[in-house]
């Protein structure tokens, strides 16, 4: 097979081309935006403000645990207690799309609808031993899935 430089144009540095001038990473991003329109485009903002999310008591199966993790160590949010300040900025709805391996990676580990997936953060009071310490955590959720990982990003207390 030889290489026939007429099907692979190259622009005045060298570079390919896709004949128009067009260079490969913006190819690459044209190419995204039309096949995947929901991992290149968001809302009109750039994030999307949630209502908080309440904790439930444990009455039973109905109640959730919702663990958060910081290093090895893992931590409950307070039973009976909001997450406040709640805010979507990354995946479903929002400006700033995914990182394709984290979304390849939540899609394998966890399933769930491709377009669903959204980054979110909040202000959580988290129980440290019986203390009750303030912190932002910040969690991947789909409708489907629920919050399958959450983290500490940073102590407030």
């Amino acid at each position: 097979m030889n290489f026939n430089e007429n099907e692979h144009p190259r622009d005045k540095d060298g570079k390919f081309t896709d004949g128009a001038g067009e260079g490969s990473a913006a190819k690459i991003r044209r190419v995204e935006k039309k096949h995947f329109p929901h991992l290149t485009e968001g809302g009109e903002s750039g994030t999307i403000k949630l209502p908080d999310m309440y904790v439930g008591r444990s009455l039973g199966a109905k109640a959730r645990d919702f663990v958060v993790f910081d290093s090895s160590k893992e931590y409950m949010v307070v039973e009976g207690t909001h997450i406040q300040n709640v805010v979507a900025f990354a995946g479903a709805g929002c400006k700033k799309k995914l990182h394709f391996l984290t979304h390849e990676r939540l899609l394998d580990s966890y399933g769930g609808k491709r377009a669903s997936w959204r980054h979110c953060k909040g202000i959580a009071l988290l129980d440290d031993n019986g203390i009750h310490r303030k912190a932002e955590i910040h969690w991947f959720e789909e409708p489907s899935i629920g919050v399958p990982e959450a983290w500490i990003k940073e102590w407030l207390e």
